[in-house]
């Protein structure tokens, strides 16, 4: 596929494509990318808006250029399990996020009902300290709950988008 202005040119330079997809390490029929391979990817990735299309270019050894669909599969693959792995992530995220919210506003309720009941007794000075000590203890339990549901999600989003345009990036090799 040619490419468009818009699409950013990311590249790879590997000894082979036997190293590049890591076929003496791996147990699996189907190869993923090398480690390092992959997150030279995602480093380079990292620095463009989500909506961007990357083109992959190789720099493969002569003898390996017939390898274009084994590569472009791999490349997919790669990017598209981290693409899974992110969702199931963010998931999970908004799951302990929702049930701990919810844990810490029963326990808001609770301390801060404890808090009128200590004012209603009179209103010592000592009274009064605890209650409002009692009512500042209450919203620091929200805070873990309110940082995950509202700041957690925001890096594992980027991740997610950053490896679903990997995912379906054209990967190209070229011959040194």
């Amino acid at each position: 596929m040619k490419t468009t202005p818009k699409d950013i040119r990311l590249s790879l330079d590997v000894r082979s494509v036997d190293r590049l997809l890591n076929l003496a390490d791996t147990p699996l029929t189907q190869p993923g990318l090398h480690p390092e391979a992959a997150h030279v990817l995602r480093v380079q990735a990292s620095g463009f808006p989500k909506c961007t299309r990357f083109q992959v270019d190789v720099v493969v050894p002569a003898e390996d250029k017939n390898r274009q669909e084994e590569v472009q599969t791999a490349v997919r693959t790669q990017f598209h399990e981290e693409y899974i792995e992110a969702r199931k992530e963010l998931r999970a995220i908004y799951q302990k996020g929702w049930w701990s919210f919810l844990k810490a506003l029963a326990v808001v309720a609770a301390l801060i009902m404890l808090s009128e009941a200590i004012l209603s007794l009179g209103s010592a000075r000592l009274l009064t300290a605890l209650s409002k000590s009692l009512v500042i203890v209450a919203w620091v339990v929200l805070w873990a709950p309110a940082e995950t549901l509202i700041f957690a999600p925001f890096s594992v989003r980027r991740k997610r988008e950053r490896a679903k345009a990997l995912a379906w990036a054209d990967v190209e090799l070229h011959t040194k």
